[in-house]
């Protein structure tokens, strides 16, 4: 994954971001960011999973 597919996981599973994140998102190396997209992806996916897994108990 490059930079910009990066940038675009964190923004797409973030949502609304401000222009200060956006900022210091703009200034982190692509290493980095790689390791924070694959982080939002991991807490993104255990979130849906939970939501999944409450709605099932619940009915």
């Amino acid at each position: 994954m490059n930079a910009s597919q990066s940038l675009a996981t964190i923004t797409d599973h973030a949502g609304r971001i401000s222009s200060a994140e956006q900022a210091v998102l703009e200034g982190m190396s692509a290493g980095d960011l790689e390791v924070l997209a694959g982080l939002v992806i991991r807490v993104g996916a255990k979130s849906d999973f939970e939501a999944r897994a409450q709605d099932a108990t619940s009915c």
